[in-house]
């Protein structure tokens, strides 16, 4: 499933890999931010670079923009065991790509985080939003992921369906929880 596959893929078979993925990143997430000492979580690894901290903020905030927009939208798929194929639209794959690992796209302000020190209870509650990804993604196993268009609700005019979203946050946190791991492992 990631941004770059072109094989086809059927409902099951993308919720399946999206839930594996994402319960993964939920488990390195909580024992990156578990192995760096409290003290050390806001530590930057060089100047200008996020701490572990930041990052995790920065999945909060911007993954967070998502979650209401995803829970409506699943409200109003149909239901659909017909297991037909996962088709993302052209404008989904490409943020898809673009907000995963080894790509560098701009951040938008909005999802900068603070400067300050941030609460080593920051990782509980990225890991609390992740575990809610997890249950929502879960609970589309018999939804029809390509029938209802959104608007991204940072590109208004970019309109995106469900199995763009479920891609969409899956590699920006693979990216990030990515970069959790190397900044803990150089602040230790």
């Amino acid at each position: 499933m990631t941004g770059g596959s072109r094989a086809a893929m059927t409902n099951t078979k993308f919720i399946e890999d999206c839930l594996t993925k994402n319960r993964d990143y939920l488990h390195r997430g909580i024992k990156a931010g578990a192995s760096v000492p409290p003290d050390r979580l806001n530590l930057r690894p060089i100047r200008g670079e996020w701490s572990p901290a930041q990052v995790f903020r920065h999945l909060i905030m911007s993954n967070g923009m998502y979650e209401p927009l995803i829970v409506n939208g699943l409200a109003a798929l149909p239901v659909d065991s017909s297991n037909q194929q996962v088709r993302q639209t052209f404008l989904g794959k490409l943020l898809s790509r673009q907000a995963g690992p080894g790509r560098f796209a701009p951040v938008p302000k909005q999802f900068i985080p603070p400067e300050e020190p941030l609460p080593e209870t920051v990782v509980e509650e990225w890991a609390l939003m992740q575990a809610r990804f997890i249950e929502i993604v879960e609970g589309a196993h018999t939804k029809d992921l390509n029938k209802v268009f959104m608007r991204n609700p940072m590109f208004k005019d970019i309109r995106m369906n469900m199995a763009d979203c479920f891609m969409l946050l899956t590699n920006h946190t693979q990216r990030h929880i990515e970069q959790i791991e190397s900044r803990v492992a150089t602040s230790c």
